[in-house]
């Protein structure tokens, strides 16, 4: 019968192990040699916990054992030993108890089956389960972005500042995360946010140029007595976001653009269909005009008028010049009247100017302070046009100050010797940025209804498109204004 049974135990594809009620083994079949690489005799007499108990146990190793058997074979155990010190092998133990006829343990037997392939699978699987979670969260965070991107409840600092809020949302310890983001001279940070050992950090670029990075930190701490420590997919993922990032910038940044250009391009219209209303209101009101005051300077002549009349010929010869000066504005406006290039100074185009204008300024104590550039620039432009120019910018400063103001007025060429700069600075009430918006719109003014016409910032801009200029404003309520106009430089000359 022995013989019988040791046949059946050399058959099973298993460890079998027979003990006694301490765990001192007994017998064993030669299986044994195949897995851990012991044999059969070298066991006998040796406890079953000594061998194949995990080293890394808490417990008490006898204890232990007794709990094990105690659950007649109603518990597995995982065991883990190394063969040949190379490899590692994954032992599932269960056990069976023969007892006597007063329910002593007469022996104990033990089947321990190698599932070291099935641990191995499993592990790969849990592996790639946890790839595919973290995928998911990347995925998902990323879908959260571009949503963020493309809503229209937020401006552009309110959606970055969403995004912060759900990059965390992508890593393993999302309560532990902190995200600093920086576009050009912006910087986003969540609260608390620092720099420290464990950060991860990508470049942003739009249009394949550096424009900022993305930098993600653990805010420090502990999770079941681990540091935490980023996974070796969330160093992958950095990448991706702030690729992400880049492209929904790059995108934002389109239609910013495209938005712009839609402004200028309606902008451009309206003043293309204003300027030709104003052409031809102009050309009407020029003829009857040129009769009453051509008429009232005859009537005028006349000597024998008396003193009340003369007054009346007087206001309507005053009046109908200022209409004129508004219809010649008109002209210039819808560019009726060609520019007649020549090269001048600005420098001496300023000297020129100020000479009309200085006494109007001391009239209100407004200081005229002038900075010209050392080295003379020319441009080529229409002296008048560019005198009228420089007067309403000036008159336009002048109103928007109180007594005792600063003017100054500053001429510059640029690094590059490319271009000169005309710009007048005042420090008066200053505009909002609605209001800037809107200056260079014909008839539009802030002033009251006898103090201006709310053309001469538009004749201005009329003037310096017409020469190939740009004219730009910075203006601030309660800090002034200037006004900046760029002409192409065609050369130097020196005092």
């Amino acid at each position: 019968m022995m013989t019988y049974c040791n046949r059946i135990m050399e058959m099973v594809n298993a460890i079998i192990i027979t003990m006694d009620a301490t765990g001192k083994i007994n017998a064993a079949n030669t299986f044994l040699q195949h897995i851990p690489g012991y044999s059969p005799d070298e066991l006998v007499n040796r406890l079953w916990f000594d061998v194949f108990l995990n080293p890394t146990l808490e417990m008490e190793p006898q204890a232990f054992f007794q709990q094990l058997i105690s659950t007649e074979n109603k518990y597995s155990y995982f065991s883990e030993i190394e063969k040949d010190h190379k490899e590692t092998i994954c032992l599932e133990w269960r056990f069976s108890i023969v007892r006597d006829k007063k329910y002593q343990i007469e022996r104990i037997i033990g089947i321990g089956s190698d599932v070291s392939e099935y641990i191995h699978h499993e592990n790969q699987l849990m592996d790639k389960h946890r790839k595919l979670i973290e995928r998911n969260k990347e995925l998902r965070c990323m879908f959260e972005m571009s949503m963020i991107m493309e809503s229209r409840a937020y401006d552009f600092d309110e959606k970055i500042q969403n995004i912060l809020k759900t990059i965390p949302k992508a890593f393993k310890y999302p309560n532990q995360i902190s995200v600093c983001i920086q576009i050009n001279d912006s910087v986003y940070e969540s609260p608390g946010h620092k720099k420290n050992p464990m950060c991860l950090e990508s470049d942003i670029h739009i249009y394949n140029i550096i424009c900022g990075y993305i930098s993600v930190c653990y805010t420090g701490g502990k999770s079941n007595g681990k540091v935490f420590a980023f996974l070796n997919v969330e160093k992958q993922m950095i990448i991706s976001i702030a690729r992400q990032l880049s492209l929904l910038l790059e995108k934002h940044e389109a239609q910013h653009r495209k938005l712009e250009l839609e402004k200028q391009l309606r902008h451009a219209d309206r003043l293309a269909k204003i300027g030709q209303f104003t052409a031809g209101v102009a050309h009407e009101l020029n003829e009857p005009l040129s009769n009453i005051l051509g008429f009232a300077q005859l009537a005028l002549k006349n000597h024998h008028l008396s003193e009340g009349l003369q007054n009346d010929l007087e206001h309507i010869i005053k009046s109908s010049l200022h209409a004129r000066e508004i219809i010649k504005k008109l002209m210039l406006f819808s560019r009726q009247m060609p520019p007649r290039r020549l090269n001048i100074s600005l420098n001496q185009l300023v000297i020129d100017s100020l000479y009309f204008i200085e006494s109007i300024c001391a009239k209100k104590s407004i200081r005229i302070l002038r900075y010209l550039s050392s080295k003379d620039p020319y441009i080529s432009a229409d002296p008048s046009q560019m005198k009228q120019v420089l007067v309403n910018l000036v008159v336009n400063g002048v109103q928007a100050m109180s007594t005792q103001g600063k003017l100054i007025i500053r001429t510059t060429i640029s690094k590059n010797s490319n271009t000169a700069c005309l710009s007048v600075k005042d420090n008066g009430h200053g505009m909002s940025e609605d209001i800037v918006k809107q200056i260079f719109l014909p008839f539009f003014t802030t002033k009251d209804v006898n103090e201006g016409t709310g053309l001469g910032l538009s004749v201005v801009h009329g003037i310096i498109k017409s020469h190939d200029a740009e004219i730009s404003v910075a203006s601030k309520p309660g800090k002034g204004s200037t006004f900046t106009i760029n002409f192409l430089l065609i050369s130097k000359g020196t005092h």
